[in-house]
């Protein structure tokens, strides 16, 4: 993390934007900055996370946006997130929160300190954060320390809901195997039973002394119609779609169930 902050001093020296002398007062507070990053980079991977998860993308190398390399925006991802209900406002304002201080941490050098963070960004911004602020912290703690936790509370409140979001997922993928799983055990008993009663029906009729003919032809017409049913459960397209789709049928990966 240092070193990217570093990287970004040192483009604002050979641009003049900042002196070596403000470097020496600590104004950078390279400490402060890099804590930030680093939280800002879990939290993205875990938005990368989601992503991959509820839009059922397999191979993590190969997508454009949701990997390791530069794609869209975070801003982008999170409104997606949002506009598949996987995000709900509160959620979603709370990572648009971070991102501001995010923002301006490494890429304003007059950031180095809550205490200026504070003083400097919009009233609507800091009410937002005070809502992460602890009851035990009162008007007399020192501001860096209160609102360097109330940021603190902010990203841990982001990193759980990720972590929920996750779980969710799991619980959805393990409910719906558990539904694909039962209903196809469900149609294959089915049909064993349905072949099951036209055997015994047959083997029934077949053992029996039919002497009267109204009998007999009764009989002869039920074995017919058993014949038919099961010709029909052999050959009738639908049936044989099933049937492989059964045999087929093997759900033991996400990618398996999402296929």
């Amino acid at each position: 993390m240092e070193g990217y902050v570093k990287h970004i001093v040192k483009v604002h020296l050979k641009k003049g934007i900042c002196s070596k002398k403000s470097l020496m007062d600590d104004k950078i507070n390279i400490d402060l900055r890099s804590k930030i990053l680093q939280n800002a980079l879990f939290i993205e991977d875990g938005i990368n996370g989601l992503l991959i998860g509820y839009l059922a993308i397999f191979d993590k190398e190969k997508t454009k946006n949701f990997g390791n390399k530069a794609g869209i925006p975070f801003k982008s991802k999170i409104d997606l997130l949002f506009d598949i209900n996987v995000l709900n406002k509160e959620e979603h304002f709370n990572l648009e929160l971070q991102m501001i201080f995010r923002n301006k941490f490494l890429h304003d050098l007059n950031f180095n300190s809550f205490r200026y963070a504070i003083e400097n960004l919009d009233n609507g911004i800091i009410n937002k954060l005070n809502k992460f602020i602890e009851d035990e912290d009162g008007e007399d703690m020192d501001i860096e320390e209160k609102y360097w936790k109330a940021y603190y509370n902010l990203y841990g409140a982001n990193a759980k809901m990720i972590l929920k979001k996750f779980q969710v997922r799991d619980d959805k993928i393990t409910e719906r195997k558990d539904f694909i799983v039962g209903l196809t055990s469900s149609f294959e008993t089915a049909i064993d039973l349905s072949f099951g009663l036209v055997s015994d029906i047959n083997q029934i009729l077949e053992d029996s002394d039919l002497k009267h003919p109204k009998i007999l032809e009764l009989s002869n017409k039920i074995l017919s119609k058993c014949k038919l049913f099961t010709e029909k459960m052999m050959t009738e397209p639908e049936m044989i779609y099933n049937r492989q789709l059964i045999q087929n049928t093997k759900i033991s990966t996400l990618e398996d169930l999402l296929k």
